[in-house]
């Protein structure tokens, strides 16, 4: 068929058993593919090369024997980093010291200083740079002004008798 095996998953063998009883007994379980087209240059093959030996007391002398290397060349790496690292710091606050240490013998300084030199000393106020708040204002339509002239006693300005608003022109109107 095109779709799939014939059989159904409970029919299959299981291989891991299969694998391990033949490890178990010396055999090797298949050839692998150790031609040019499943090799690598960045990674080498693309199985591994020694999967189907058996892992003894041997192998796993060898693993303590090197993780027992790598060890100790992780504590010399981190002795050197450490080092490395203290020596830059001290490096950094010899050129970038705190502003504490910079200041540091001003304020032994301040420990002279008497009680009316300190009263002298003026207040520092606000000094920080704000923007203006400006007072914004509003034209008042005519008609309001209009009608709260009307209201306050109903007369007019001087000259003006009709119901004009705004300036007399020279055209008249």
């Amino acid at each position: 068929s095109d779709i799939g095996p014939a059989r159904t998953a409970q029919d299959a063998p299981d291989k891991s058993q299969q694998t391990w009883q033949k490890r178990g007994a010396g055999q090797e379980e298949r050839e692998q593919d150790l031609s040019e087209s499943n090799f690598d240059k960045f990674s080498g093959y693309g199985g591994a090369l020694f999967a189907t030996g058996v892992y003894d007391k041997d192998d796993e002398e060898a693993d303590l024997i090197y993780q027992a290397v790598d060890d100790l060349m992780d504590s010399r790496r981190k002795e050197r980093r450490d080092a490395r690292e203290l020596a830059e710091q001290e490096k950094a606050r010899r050129e970038r010291p705190k502003i504490q240490q910079q200041f540091a013998d001003v304020k032994r300084g301040l420990a002279e200083v008497s009680s009316a030199e300190w009263d002298a000393i003026p207040d520092v106020g606000d000094r920080s740079i704000k923007r203006a708040k400006r007072e914004t204002f509003t034209a008042v339509p005519d008609t309001v002004l209009k009608s709260a002239m009307l209201q306050a006693g109903g007369q007019s300005t001087p000259g003006s008798e009709t119901d004009q608003v705004g300036l007399p022109t020279p055209f008249g109107g």
